[in-house]
C-alpha cells in the first residue's frame, strides 16, 4: 500500500538526515529530496483521513473489525497521522534554508513525483488485474477508466 512505501521512505529519509551531520554527501541528498519526502508524508496523511476514513467500506471494515476486538480505527489513525506532522518538522526546523537552496531541484523533484506516481499506479493496475482487488475500498468507483481516476 502507498502508506507503508510512503512512510518507509520517510523513516529512511529522517535515518539519512541523522546520519547527514558527519557526511556532506548525506547532507546534500537528504536536503535535495526533502520536499519530495515530505510531499510523501503530506499525502499519506491527507489521503487517509480525506478519502479513506470517510469510505462507507472503511466503516464497515473498522465495526468488522471492532466486532472482533481489533481497534483497527485507531490503529489506522495513528499510522497515518504521522506523515504530515514529520514532514513539516524536517521542512521547517531540521533543514536548513540555505543548504536546500543549493541542493534542491523543483524539476527533478517534480519529475520524481511524477515518476513515482506512474510507477505505483502501475503496480495498483497490475495488482488488480490479478487479484481483482484495490488497495482501498473507495477505489472500487473508479474502476479501470482512466476517466473516473
Amino acid at each position: 500500500y502507498l502508506t507503508r512505501h510512503c512512510l518507509a521512505l520517510q523513516a529512511w529519509h529522517q535515518m539519512f538526515s541523522l546520519f547527514s551531520i558527519v557526511s556532506p554527501l548525506l547532507t546534500a541528498l537528504t536536503h535535495g529530496m526533502c520536499v519530495w519526502i515530505s510531499a510523501l508524508g503530506c499525502f499519506v496523511t491527507i489521503q487517509y483521513f480525506v478519502l479513506v476514513v470517510p469510505s462507507a467500506l472503511m466503516k464497515e471494515e473498522c465495526e468488522r473489525w471492532r466486532n472482533r476486538g481489533v481497534q483497527f480505527q485507531e490503529v489506522g489513525v495513528l499510522v497515518h497521522i504521522t506523515g504530515l506532522p514529520v514532514a513539516v518538522l524536517d521542512l521547517l526546523f531540521a533543514k536548513s534554508a540555505a543548504e536546500m537552496e543549493q541542493a534542491l531541484s523543483m524539476s527533478r523533484t517534480i519529475a520524481l513525483t511524477i515518476l513515482y506516481s506512474l510507477v505505483y499506479l502501475g503496480i495498483i493496475v497490475a495488482n488488480h488485474q490479478v487479484t481483482r482487488t484495490w488497495p482501498y475500498g473507495f477505489m472500487n468507483d473508479f474502476g479501470t477508466n482512466a476517466g473516473k481516476w
